[in-house]
């Protein structure tokens, strides 16, 4: 379904007012995570969270790009996205191997999804949380409350 309603790109929430029907304007529903600033940019998903809180409900927030696995997947559903696109896997699918590798593509991003919501306890989108997902840094130990049982 196409619509005529605004579409947003937001490099953070202070856009929301700002990029309304301008150059991102587009066949959207609402406002999507998008942005041109290559490797310069900020994360993607670590600016998700504040663009959901700014939006505060009154249209959903999509996320394009940098989504690659599964677990790209929940954790852009576990921060606010209502859904993702992503193109990059799709193109070396079908580069690869046409349209049976699209397909493919497809099959093993949703096995990655059904794996990471089957290790938190999940088994259905509508039950993933933004408790799921703790940032930290990689290389450090969890926190003490976090071993504790």
């Amino acid at each position: 379904m196409v619509s005529d309603a605004p579409g947003y790109c937001l490099q953070a929430p202070l856009e929301l007012g700002l990029r309304q029907k301008g150059s991102c304007a587009g066949p959207l529903h609402s406002p999507i995570r998008e942005d041109w600033g290559g490797k310069e940019a900020r994360p993607k998903l670590e600016a998700l969270p504040e663009i959901v809180r700014a939006v505060k409900g009154r249209a959903e927030v999509y996320l394009d790009g940098g989504v690659r696995r599964g677990g790209d997947v929940f954790k852009a559903l576990a921060l606010g996205a209502k859904a993702v696109f992503f193109g990059r896997p799709a193109i070396w699918g079908l580069v690869h191997s046409g349209q049976g590798g699209v397909e493919n593509v497809l099959k093993i991003v949703k096995s990655q999804l059904d794996t990471t919501m089957a290790l938190t306890g999940v088994s259905r989108l509508e039950d993933i949380q933004r408790s799921h997902v703790v940032k930290g840094d990689p290389y450090e130990p969890p926190p003490l409350e976090m071993t504790k049982k």
